[in-house]
């Protein structure tokens, strides 16, 4: 695990490198570039609300940003962004408060017991993703990374009561692997069995998906073509960055806070300050594709879905 002193070191330097792609104007150019100039808009991923370990964020961390969210933004459905990019509601709608996106991967139970009666008091709508075979266990996937620590997942009546007390539910697999690891078919399956149990448990249809660990080399284009052949109106990565009008719905990135953000650094993720971080994760996880074919495992979508986001038919969003 990296020493918490390094990570502090990192987010600085992510920092200073925001500002001057800022103030630099890059930030501009490349809005231009990817956006056309035209709607921005950041689609947030939490996980765990607790104590900034691992795979977590402070409780005060995120009443902080809640309330920087109640202030300037408009939180919408993650729906509603597929209506943005494609041009069926205007940015103009939102007047200068602009829209946002909460989503939570994963289903621990403090989303249950402390993000749950925060949203309902700010009125916020928000997507929970949660892998089906997890429901009253913990977060044991084979894949897990070593230093994230064993937290509890919300049970199926936790689930139903959060739907019933207004958040979407979206899909996540049954059983949190890389998708891009397993046969069109097995991946298929995963997806497919996944919405039919949250569907079966709510009574009403799953629109929405996210692939699981969500990097580029976590799942394909191969990947999202199931996912949009299956039906389901969009689908959320973790490769960096706010959605834009180019975007492509089944490849939306996302942005994240981390333990050591500031209301500051939060809103600046927010405006897209940090959109150079999709250019970083892009690279990085092309050149971890390589590695792995070198050492002979396959990992498709470390060169396909790592390609420059216009040259996907529908625009190339990651």
């Amino acid at each position: 695990m990296i020493p918490r002193s390094n990570l502090r070191v990192r987010w600085w330097l992510k920092m200073l490198i925001s500002a001057a792609y800022h103030y630099s104007g890059l930030n501009r150019f490349m809005r231009a570039l990817w956006a056309g100039g035209g709607v921005r808009v950041p689609i947030v991923t939490y996980h765990s609300i607790s104590d900034g370990s691992p795979g977590s964020l402070q409780r005060e961390k995120f009443l902080e940003q809640m309330d920087l969210i109640a202030r300037r933004f408009t939180p919408v459905r993650l729906e509603t962004v597929v209506d943005l990019i494609e041009g069926r509601v205007s940015r103009a709608a939102f007047g200068d408060r602009p829209p946002v996106v909460l989503t939570f991967d994963d289903g621990f139970v403090d989303n249950y017991e402390l993000v749950l009666p925060v949203l309902e008091r700010y009125g916020f709508p928000a997507t929970l993703f949660v892998p089906t075979d997890f429901l009253g266990r913990e977060n044991f996937w084979e894949q897990q990374h070593y230093h994230i620590p064993r937290r509890e997942i919300v049970s199926a009546e936790q689930l139903r009561e959060m739907h019933r007390r207004g958040l979407t539910l979206g899909a996540h697999t049954c059983s949190h692997p890389h998708l891009s690891e397993l046969s069109d078919d097995a991946a298929e399956e995963e997806i497919a069995r996944s919405r039919a149990l949250l569907e079966d448990l709510i009574g009403e249809p799953v629109l929405t998906f996210a692939y699981p660990f969500g990097q580029v080399i976590d799942w394909s284009p191969a990947t999202a073509a199931i996912v949009e052949k299956l039906g389901f109106l969009c689908a959320c990565s973790t490769v960096w960055g706010t959605v834009h009008r180019r975007g492509d719905r089944y490849r939306l990135s996302r942005i994240a806070p981390e333990p050591f953000d500031t209301v500051w650094s939060f809103r600046w993720k927010l405006e897209g300050r940090f959109d150079w971080l999709r250019l970083m994760h892009l690279q990085k996880y092309r050149a971890a594709g390589l590695a792995h074919r070198l050492q002979g495992r396959v990992y498709p979508a470390a060169t396909a879905a790592a390609a420059p986001a216009t040259e996907h038919p529908r625009g190339g969003e990651a």
